[in-house]
């Protein structure tokens, strides 16, 4: 299980999740934040800022206006009509 603190992902018993993207090319970087679409760990080199206001990618965001997704998300929230 995790807990979001500060906009740091740690898991339960003290050990900070990794960026899966830098995991990918076998770099250890610590995630601060998730992927609210995917849920990967993101780093801040991994992670987009997206403007949500204008679009949908989940119903439970219909207030928010901005969300971190992972490059593949946005990309794909950033090419909806």
């Amino acid at each position: 299980m995790y807990t979001f603190w500060r906009s740091c992902v740690i898991k339960k018993g003290g050990k900070i999740m990794k960026c899966y993207e830098c995991a990918k090319q076998n770099k250890i970087t610590d995630a601060v934040s998730t992927c609210i679409v995917c849920g990967k760990g993101l780093c801040m080199d991994h992670a987009h800022e997206v403007d949500v206001s204008k679009g949908s990618v989940s119903p439970w965001l219909s207030k928010a206006s901005t969300a971190i997704l992972c490059e593949r998300d946005a990309k794909s929230f950033r090419e909806q009509p």
